[in-house]
């Protein structure tokens, strides 16, 4: 009872079948029930009437005791553990922690939903509470073509592949991680409340980690797994925090621009060559269709996991 209360979507799908099965049953009491059987106190009647009483006080009784044993639960005990998570939970999650966290460190492949969601949502919240926000983002380096392909091979065997617009090759995987770059340099310069820094590790991981000051979320790429679970103050937390920590300090960090003034929202191929251009990022791969490509994809903010949810 406690592991269904905690959560507000299971909660809420709780209370909400709970008042429907009560009301259901009221009405079976109080209007069916007197319809085929007038007099209540008849042998069948008054056994019917007695049953759905007692079912309707046997509900309310459930939801009353589960209810105060999670209120009066401590939270350091529902905190000193992993949890698996549900996928359709996270979005709540995460949009608690944008508004609330001071923190964030991300480490994963090429960082589509933090350059979607979790960095404009930081810049939000930093701005209409003019408090500062550390971020720390480690994603692959797209200038190792070798580390890329491999990544396009493993990201095109898994069952995401299934919504994705096109197929994952060396070309859309360096094309998603330029987008990130630029965003988020772009961003780095626009929005001063953000102790922003990016990095670009030469090796990638199945696992995505998004870690704020409440807990870190532990995901996959196939959107059928559920997400690992590990609050603050635990010694999994802990661990995983080392984990980005480590994995930033093989990485190489990239430069910062001094200004942008140009929005993301129209950004186009020329912008993307300079800001590269002043980071000291060239690559063969670097031509006008790349460019052009990498612009679209920063103008469009496109999120398959909202697309699709």
């Amino acid at each position: 009872m406690n592991e269904i209360l905690r959560k507000k979507h299971t909660r809420d799908v709780f209370y909400t079948a709970m008042i429907m099965l009560i009301l259901f049953v009221i009405v079976l009491r109080y209007r069916v029930l007197p319809y085929y059987y007038p007099k209540t106190a008849s042998d069948f009647g008054g056994f019917y009437a007695f049953f759905l009483n007692g079912i309707v006080t046997s509900l309310l009784v459930t939801i009353i005791i589960g209810s105060f044993m999670y209120w009066i639960q401590p939270k350091t005990l529902n905190n000193a553990k992993i949890e698996i998570e549900d996928q359709n939970a996270l979005k709540e999650m995460f949009e608690a922690a944008f508004s609330s966290s001071e923190i964030w460190y991300y480490k994963g492949g090429c960082g589509r939903y933090f350059r979607t969601t979790t960095l404009p949502n930081l810049a939000q919240s930093a701005r209409e509470k003019s408090q500062s926000r550390e971020i720390l983002v480690v994603i692959l380096d797209p200038m190792i073509d070798e580390l890329c392909e491999k990544h396009a091979i493993y990201r095109s065997g898994m069952a995401s592949q299934q919504i994705e617009k096109d197929k994952w090759d060396l070309a859309k995987v360096q094309a998603e991680l330029f987008s990130t770059i630029v965003s988020t340099i772009v961003t780095q310069a626009q929005e001063p409340l953000l102790r922003l820094s990016i990095s670009v590790c030469p090796h990638y991981s199945s696992f995505r980690i998004d870690l704020s000051d409440s807990y870190a979320v532990i995901t996959k790429e196939d959107r059928n797994a559920p997400a690992i679970i590990c609050h603050k103050g635990t010694y999994f937390y802990k661990s995983y925090k080392d984990e980005v920590i480590l994995s930033l300090n093989q990485s190489n960090m990239l430069k910062k621009i001094k200004e942008a003034k140009f929005k993301l929202s129209e950004i186009q191929s020329s912008n993307v060559k300079n800001v590269l251009d002043e980071i000291g990022i060239q690559h063969s791969c670097l031509d006008e269709n790349m460019l052009s490509r990498i612009a679209r994809i920063c103008r469009e903010k496109d999120n398959p996991y909202e697309r699709f949810s």
